[in-house]
């Protein structure tokens, strides 16, 4: 389980309705509602919310999204575009699509971005202009072939050699690991010409 504190969200929460208006004659604050949003691989959509902090007049934003450890395309799909609020509103939502797949990965995240570029009527947040978006896996590690008997707890009929391969199939289809070990292999291939030229 996933404790929650006052700065974090579900994705699919359904923030107060309750919004503070200021009284100065500041342009109006835009912020997200949360700093920080959880959401579960399976859910198709994660769900962010924008809040405007005085809601004369009409203020414009622009948004978009930002990899971090999740990377569009294969976790998410990117996302960019203008929230408008027309006098009265208090609150827009931003919707990005979530990728699910059978690859374990752990939990991801990526960030969502108040473009402070192209503002109208409105100043950011210093604070809150920035929202993490934590993509939590439903996957098992190394991989799915084993989830009923990992969920079970049957650990003593997991197939050791299949294991291992699927084990090994994770981590190759991971580009850096996979550069990294052909460049292992061929410097040690490379080692031993050298040491059996020396030989002879």
């Amino acid at each position: 389980e996933h404790s929650l504190n006052e700065d974090t969200k579900t994705a699919c929460d359904h923030p107060p309705d309750e919004v503070l208006l200021t009284t100065s004659g500041e342009p109006p604050i835009l912020q997200f509602s949360s700093m920080k949003y959880l959401c579960g691989e399976e859910e198709s959509v994660a769900v962010l919310e924008v809040l405007r902090l005085k809601t004369l007049g009409t203020s414009e934003v622009r948004f978009r999204t930002q990899d971090w450890t999740a990377i569009a395309g294969d976790n998410y799909v990117a996302a960019s575009g203008l929230l408008v609020f027309e006098p009265g509103d208090s609150k827009k939502q931003i919707e990005i699509s979530l990728i699910d797949d059978d690859t374990w990965s752990g939990t991801l995240e990526f960030h969502v971005v108040l473009e402070s570029e192209g503002l109208v009527n409105a100043t950011l947040s210093s604070h809150s202009a920035l929202a993490r978006v934590q993509r939590i896996d439903d996957d098992v590690f190394p991989d799915n072939k084993f989830k009923q008997l990992i969920l079970s707890r049957h650990f003593e009929q997991l197939p050791v050699l299949d294991l291992l391969w699927h084990y090994f199939k994770l981590q190759m289809s991971n580009p850096i690991i996979r550069r990294g070990a052909i460049k292992t292999l061929i410097l040690s291939q490379v080692k031993n010409v050298v040491d059996i030229s020396k030989v002879i």
